[in-house]
């Protein structure tokens, strides 16, 4: 019995080595809002994301998925090769828009670079066109992101109960594009 015990003890060890050493913060509360530093270094996307989108890709070209999910296919800014990332499609106010939770992108910079992309899902492929909205306009378009998109709020650097005022200091960290039709410009 004491040699489970002892191999019980070594695996926890094991799981604690590798678990990331990260100090309970004293002075902020488990619900206290994230940091809207804006001069905080650039976010980047989880190496897991990546993964995710891999087997995303696939089933998003056969039409399965969460109804707000398509793939943007957009040009490489230096190759011109079409890119596709998954993107949640939500509307705000009426039009529709994509959010981006980092910044740093490569489809951020593409979509800045070329200013239009295919949306596509299953075997819907609609050209549009792609809209920077002015970081003052994001507050509110990022609020609805936040709270109508499944899985949306974990991609921000705000709650969804987050003040104004909040919404309005992450805007620099989260770019949004309004999608419009490729005839409506």
């Amino acid at each position: 019995m004491e040699g489970v015990t002892q191999l019980a003890n070594r695996a926890t060890k094991k799981e604690e080595k590798s678990m990331p050493t990260q100090e309970p913060s004293a002075s902020r509360p488990p619900n206290a809002q994230m940091s809207t530093d804006a001069t905080a270094p650039e976010r980047r996307a989880p190496r897991w994301l990546r993964l995710l989108n891999s087997i995303n890709r696939p089933l998003l070209r056969r039409g399965i998925g969460p109804t707000p999910q398509h793939l943007l296919c957009v040009p490489g800014r230096k190759s011109g090769v079409i890119r596709s990332t998954p993107v949640a499609v939500f509307k705000s106010g009426g039009d529709r828009y994509i959010a981006a939770g980092y910044a740093g992108s490569d489809w951020v910079k593409n979509a800045r670079t070329s200013g239009w992309a295919y949306l596509e899902r299953g075997r819907h492929r609609e050209r549009v066109v792609l809209e920077e909205v002015a970081e003052d306009e994001r507050p509110p378009i990022l609020r609805d992101f936040a709270v109508h998109v499944r899985g949306g709020r974990s991609f921000l650097t705000v709650r969804s109960d987050a003040t104004d005022k909040d919404f309005a200091a992450a805007s620099p960290r989260h770019p949004v594009f309004r999608l419009l039709s490729d005839g409506a410009r």
